[in-house]
């Protein structure tokens, strides 16, 4: 009926894939101007190519820290920031980097599971970051940078 390689379990995928064909078509046709991805790690070179510069020029970069917290992941410190960066881009029309996952730990450096860099090396790499050549040739023209 459905001719050679026929896999069953794809009959059984077709109405989620529809469904979720359908989700996507309704959230663009509720924002058309509005990317549905805003991390950039979600986002295809195409799709980055039609967003930036022409509708976004922001991009947030969450900064955090791997280090110990008990009872809590020890990535919190990273999750948060990442989850505040993604629920502030639409409102501010930016794009979110990948989170800096490893920040500057003190007090908790010598509990299992800390990891830290140095305040300078911190700083530096975080400015680099900030004039990445290829973000600046495609004309990103505002980080968020916590401060630095």
């Amino acid at each position: 009926m459905f001719g050679r390689g026929y896999n069953p379990a794809m009959k059984k995928a077709l109405p989620f894939l529809l469904a979720l064909s359908a989700l996507s078509a309704s959230i663009q046709a509720q924002a058309p101007n509005q990317p549905i991805f805003r991390d950039l790690d979600a986002l295809n070179w195409m799709d980055f190519d039609r967003l930036v510069p022409e509708k976004i020029s922001t991009v947030l970069l969450p900064v955090g820290t791997l280090e110990a917290h008990g009872v809590v992941n020890n990535g919190a410190d990273n999750t948060v920031p990442a989850a505040m960066a993604r629920d502030l881009a639409p409102r501010v029309d930016a794009l979110v980097a990948p989170t800096i996952s490893y920040g500057i730990t003190t007090s908790l450096s010598a509990f299992p599971g800390s990891f830290r860099i140095s305040p300078e090396v911190f700083k530096a790499y975080s400015k680099v970051l900030a004039k990445v050549e290829d973000l600046i040739k495609t004309a990103v023209r505002k980080w968020d940078l916590a401060g630095l």
